[in-house]
């Protein structure tokens, strides 16, 4: 299909067979409940394209994920929106209905794609304590009060890398602890050579403890974890919110 663009309105197929096959050649989760989102629904962004597939960012039907799901564009349909402009019918007193815009807050997302997945079990570089990586940020959020005394300026990429949150093991480093740890100073066990899981409280809650491999040093994530890090959004506007407009009431 035509290439698409951020206010577009498009419709979503509605065959599941068909959305099926088509996350199935891709890295993002298909859901039973986009067969709900019927209707006409507006392109909120585009995101880089996964295993050659356009990506295209429509309004979730229950707000998860940031607000936005993200399918391939073989899956939408054009449609004729007019303006492409969002609105709500609300009765006035006099009971006239009139039409309400609403703007999208938008927020975009780092250009910086981590080189770790979540759910990889990660060797700090400096200290060597074992842990398992539950989330990142593009670059280090931290105050400056903390990028100061962690000497963050002085790694050789700064400040402006993939910071990870990672479960530290408890054999390493008692307490539970969860660390900050910048990606100049993660690597990764030898593939192949087998380790034991991590031992943290939060293991079972934020991974499948079920599917460690010890070979491959790694953990699949929870479907919550990886709602609140969608793959492939490096670069890309996510809605914070929809809000009344207020210049066109």
């Amino acid at each position: 299909m035509a290439s698409l663009e951020v206010g577009q309105r498009v419709r979503l197929n509605d065959d599941a067979s068909h959305l099926r096959r088509e996350f199935d050649t891709i890295d993002y989760q298909y859901s039973e409940a986009m067969l709900s989102m019927a209707g006409e629904l507006e392109v909120l962004c585009l995101a880089r394209e996964n295993r050659g597939a356009t990506m295209v960012g429509l309004p979730s039907p229950d707000g998860s994920q940031d607000g936005v799901w993200y399918f391939p564009s073989s899956v939408l349909e054009a449609v004729d929106s007019g303006d492409g402009v969002g609105h709500e019918e609300s009765a006035s007193e006099t009971g006239v209905a009139r039409a309400r815009d609403y703007r999208w807050d938008l927020t975009q997302q780092g250009e910086t794609a981590p080189r770790h997945e979540l759910g990889d079990i990660t060797e700090h570089q400096k200290y060597g304590y074992r842990g398992v990586i539950v989330g990142y940020d593009t670059r280090c959020e931290q105050p400056e009060a903390w990028i100061e005394t962690m000497s963050v300026d002085e790694l050789p990429r700064g400040r402006e890398q993939v910071f990870y949150h990672v479960l530290v093991d408890t054999r390493d480093r008692p307490g539970d602890q969860v660390t900050y740890v910048a990606e100049d100073n993660i690597r990764r066990p030898e593939r192949g050579v087998p380790g034991p899981p991590v031992r943290h409280r939060l293991v079972e809650t934020m991974l499948l403890p079920h599917t460690f491999d010890d070979e491959r040093h790694r953990y699949e994530p929870s479907p919550a974890l990886l709602v609140l890090y969608p793959a492939g959004v490096e670069g890309c506007w996510m809605v914070d919110g929809v809000v009344p407009d207020a210049s066109s009431a």
